[in-house]
């Protein structure tokens, strides 16, 4: 069951295996009273700051977080999943977002290249 703070005690009430966080950039101070007998899956903010993340970026821009940045900030959010989940059950998931997002259609050459990053 997808979940934000807020809504958590609320969620419970339908008793879910699984509580999804759907996490944004303030989410990696996220902390949780209690234990859980859910699994956790977190689903990993796609912005931060207002720019995207890409990890098959090949360049910076004022839109778009470097390859390198969004590899660290998705890392931060498995930290914090890590430390979270010492609250629920099982093992957590990540779901990541890989980037590629373009306005412009892609040659196959660059899908290649993104591919192959992945």
């Amino acid at each position: 069951m997808k979940v934000r703070k807020p809504d958590l005690k609320s969620m419970l009430s339908f008793n879910p295996k699984v509580l999804e966080f759907h996490f944004s950039d303030s989410d990696l101070n996220l902390e949780i009273d209690g234990k859980f007998d859910q699994q956790l899956i977190v689903h990993c903010f796609e912005y931060f700051e207002r720019k995207l993340l890409d990890i098959v970026s090949s360049e910076t821009t004022n839109q778009i977080h470097s390859k390198e940045k969004s590899i660290e900030l998705i890392q931060m959010a498995i930290d914090k999943t890590v430390l979270l989940n010492k609250q629920f059950k099982g093992k957590p998931t990540v779901i990541v977002h890989p980037g590629g997002y373009s306005l412009n259609e892609s040659t196959e050459v660059e899908s290649s290249i993104m591919k192959n990053i992945i």
